[in-house]
């Protein structure tokens, strides 16, 4: 009787779980618990810059810098994989923002989800040049 017991045990609940794992793989093939839907977008850039806003497309891209290193910014590169470096010549005041627009060969398909790192190098009135890496996550926008 005891084994009995177990293998009724083993297969009601054996079966509860199979059905179960399907119902959430035919869930996922369909699209309705996809990953993708989850994929957290940011934009983060270290030491002393707040990325406040930003959008990537095929061709291009363009960040919302916020200067919040409490002192004047003289000189600011952008570098990212796959665009042409951007020159700011201008003054960048203490919690200033720039919008900064990059021309770009091809950082992939409308809806696709990229990541990409960048480099800042900046000037401040101190005269040192600093050089901070950022990173984006987000969806190519079209």
């Amino acid at each position: 009787m005891k084994s009995q017991a177990a293998v009724e045990f083993l297969l009601t609940y054996g079966f509860a779980i199979a059905a179960v794992l399907i119902v959430f793989s035919t869930l996922i093939f369909f699209g309705v618990l996809s990953p993708q839907k989850f994929f957290p977008e940011y934009c983060i850039v270290e030491g002393g810059f707040h990325c406040s806003d930003y959008y990537l497309k095929e061709d291009s891209a363009m960040f919302l810098f916020t200067n919040n290193n409490g002192q004047t910014i003289t000189s600011f590169n952008v570098n990212m994989s796959g665009c042409n470096p951007y020159f700011y010549q201008k003054a960048i005041l203490a919690g200033e923002e720039v919008k900064i627009s990059l021309n770009c060969a091809n950082l992939g398909k409308v809806k696709d989800k990229v990541k990409y790192s960048f480099l800042l190098t900046y000037i401040s009135q101190k005269r040192i040049p600093k050089l901070v890496e950022g990173e984006v996550k987000t969806v190519i926008l079209k």
